[in-house]
């Protein structure tokens, strides 16, 4: 009965060995303490000491590792921010929390953790700057840094767009150029007109730098319209365009989502070109002169 009476407290805890700093003393349904350093990475046991001589010996075991980042992707990024950050590591997601800074002040918010990639959405950051990366662990009790793991640069600029022309059934090559198109992960390119619209990807691959003249440049070809739609879609709106109808489309540019060119540009789509051949073509007389034939 003296036993029952008598306030169970906690003397002490180890975690693999190690001592650990309590923060309280009386029994409560969760206990914590500080843990102790470790000179290598251990596995062990939680034992928790009571007076009365008890003692908790726990089934799991724990672990003692050092975190450690190897990479971080993409190591070339733009200002705007707003892009995932991947860093990859191990024992990444150990402690009870996780916090990722850029230059160690800019908070990165993690979207995504596991024991070797943290993932984050950059803030705005100043251009032309190379930052580090840090990861704190529980509160800034342990910190670990990447140095030099990420550039910024100046936003995505178009300087020109050519040409903005095209046929309703699509194919024609255009060419975009700018600066700092390098930056980004993934261009996307929409076309919209009336209700409808399609978007193309652009593989990051494709992007071209021209060194000597300090421009970047991407191509693609410009995708057919549904003719069929446009035109039921006119009707609805009370326009009267036909199949021998130019179109003015809108063409948006997306950088990584982020930076955007919207409504800027505008394509103009030309009816198909037609040739009317009779299948029965005249015969000509040789004459040793040039046939030309206008379209």
């Amino acid at each position: 009965n003296k036993l029952e009476e008598q306030q169970l407290i906690v003397t002490e805890i180890t975690l693999a060995d190690i001592p650990c700093q309590i923060m309280r003393t009386d029994l409560q349904p969760i206990v914590q303490c500080f843990s102790g350093p470790s000179e290598y990475s251990r596995r062990g046991l939680v034992v928790v000491r009571l007076n009365s001589n008890i003692t908790l010996v726990s089934k799991q075991s724990i672990v003692y590792s050092d975190p450690q980042i190897i990479d971080v992707k993409p190591s070339l990024s733009f200002q705007s921010g707003g892009i995932l950050l991947h860093v990859y590591g191990n024992h990444l997601n150990i402690g009870s929390s996780q916090d990722l800074y850029i230059n160690g002040d800019k908070l990165c918010p993690i979207q995504e953790k596991s024991e070797h990639l943290l993932t984050c959405l950059t803030p705005q950051l100043k251009s032309n700057r190379t930052y580090s990366i840090q990861i704190k662990f529980d509160n800034g009790t342990t910190t670990i840094v990447k140095y030099d793991a990420i550039k910024i640069t100046p936003d995505p600029q178009i300087i020109d767009i050519d040409p903005t022309v095209s046929f309703t059934s699509g194919g024609r090559l255009i060419t975009v150029r700018g600066v700092f198109f390098s930056s980004v992960q993934s261009i996307i390119v929409e076309f919209r007109v009336l209700n409808w619209s399609a978007k193309l990807m652009i593989p990051r691959n494709d992007i071209i730098v021209d060194s000597n003249n300090n421009v970047e440049l991407f191509r693609f070809r410009t995708i057919s319209l549904p003719i069929s739609t446009l035109l039921l879609n006119d009707s609805v709106s009370n326009h009267y365009w036909s199949q021998s109808s130019s179109y003015d489309v809108t063409v948006n540019i997306y950088f990584d989502s982020t930076v955007i060119y919207n409504h800027l540009i505008t394509f103009t789509y030309l009816p198909d070109v037609q040739l009317n051949i009779s299948a029965y073509p005249p015969v000509l007389q040789y004459t040793g002169e040039e046939l030309k034939i206008q379209v």
